[in-house]
């Protein structure tokens, strides 16, 4: 385990002993962020694909708008928004906000520099093996053309005996009737 996992593994370790109102209030107000962000989001890009009918004249628009936003969740977004200043605004979670943003901002920024590493040990590796094997091609290549190792192959060859092959037979296999004689069995012939 390296500095940065092992200092990763500590701040982790760490989150767990703040207390569990403050965590909640924390992980509450930052769904809040992340559903208001979510719903703002989904209200603009239909905002852009239902424009009002006459731009200009925004006495025409505002039965298009006023249509459009209790279509579109427009008391659920306002709810939202007023549910996420409320949030925001409280003491529990600007000091849960406090104690636990630098953490998760540390474990974010290990994770990164910990990948990076790796990938950077990764590639280190990959090229190594590639100068290992183009070496070994190149020694292989050089051995097969030094004289030394070519007599000596030759001599391992004529050292050794030559194989035979030596045929073998099969018995042929049994086809008929059995019968036990003095505990043996016997063929019957028919």
């Amino acid at each position: 385990m390296t500095l940065k996992e092992q200092e990763l593994e500590n701040i982790k370790n760490a989150t767990g002993n703040i207390p569990h109102n403050v965590r909640c209030a924390y992980v509450n107000g930052m769904n809040l962020r992340s559903l208001y962000a979510e719903m703002e989001k989904d209200i603009l890009f239909n905002l852009g694909e239902h424009p009002a009918p006459e731009v200009l004249r925004l006495g025409n628009c505002a039965g298009h708008m006023f249509g459009h936003v209790r279509a579109k969740d427009g008391n659920s977004f306002a709810t939202l928004k007023i549910m996420l200043d409320l949030s925001e605004a409280s003491d529990a979670f600007k000091e849960s906000y406090a104690v636990l943003q630098p953490m998760l901002d540390r474990i974010a920024e290990l994770e990164a520099e910990i990948l990076a590493e790796r990938e950077t040990a990764a590639l280190a590796l990959h090229a190594l093996n590639e100068a290992e094997a183009a070496a070994r091609e190149k020694a292989e290549a050089l051995l097969a053309k030094d004289p030394t190792v070519a007599a000596a192959r030759k001599a391992l060859e004529a050292a050794q005996p030559a194989l035979v092959p030596v045929p073998v037979e099969h018995p042929k296999p049994f086809r008929g009737t059995l019968k036990i004689e003095d505990g043996k069995a016997v063929p019957v012939e028919a």
